[in-house]
């Protein structure tokens, strides 16, 4: 359906997992996402409830769906700041419970942030091979600044980039700033898991 034949200008929505057209309880499709406008009065789209085995829709000003948002995103902050281990339960029922829904979630987030995406398979990658280590917030900021480069810098150049461990995890590296470097993924192929010295002999 296009955009001008629907009475209302459609929004990405804020909400985790909620994806439109999706089938809800008692046979109920979801058709609004947070911030959804109804063209008629301005009415901003907040959330459904769920009352007497009905949905109904919650639809607010402007001001009041900023005021609601801000304050919403504030509370889960703090909750899950208060809670870290029944928010890693709870995310991890969900998923087992919607593995299809999260595989396809996870699919678009990866087309839409494949820099991202890189950083945390690579992530994951040192966990598993206990490459981690504990860093202090401003040392994550710097991890993240050299994966935002990676990125500004195939979008100036036109050549796509990688971020690589200067030591290999698989050879002792960390994953850690100060191992980190920004190369053309086709040098990061080549690299593969050798050292510098390795590479500095085969040239």
């Amino acid at each position: 359906m296009r955009t001008n034949e629907i009475d209302y200008i459609p929004s990405k929505g804020i909400t985790r997992g909620a994806m439109r057209e999706e089938p809800m309880k008692n046979g109920f499709i979801r058709k609004h996402l947070n911030g959804d406008v109804r063209k008629s009065d301005g009415m901003v789209f907040y959330a459904y409830r769920f009352r007497n085995g009905k949905y109904q829709e919650n639809w607010r000003s402007a001001e009041s769906f900023q005021k609601s948002l801000k304050h919403d995103v504030e509370a889960g902050r703090i909750y899950r700041k208060m809670n870290p281990e029944k928010i890693k339960k709870c995310n991890r029922r969900w998923v087992e419970k919607n593995r299809l829904k999260y595989n396809a979630i996870s699919k678009k987030w990866i087309k839409n942030n494949p820099d991202k995406a890189v950083e945390f398979a690579g992530r994951r990658r040192a966990r598993e091979m206990n490459a981690c280590v504990m860093l202090h917030r401003d040392q994550q900021k710097i991890i993240d600044s050299i994966y935002d480069y990676s990125q500004r810098l195939a979008k100036c150049m036109g050549i796509k980039h990688h971020v690589d461990h200067i030591i290999p995890i698989s050879r002792g590296g960390i994953h850690v700033h100060t191992n980190l470097q920004v190369i053309p993924a086709s040098l990061n192929c080549r690299k593969r898991n050798k050292l510098p010295h390795e590479i500095a002999q085969a040239t």
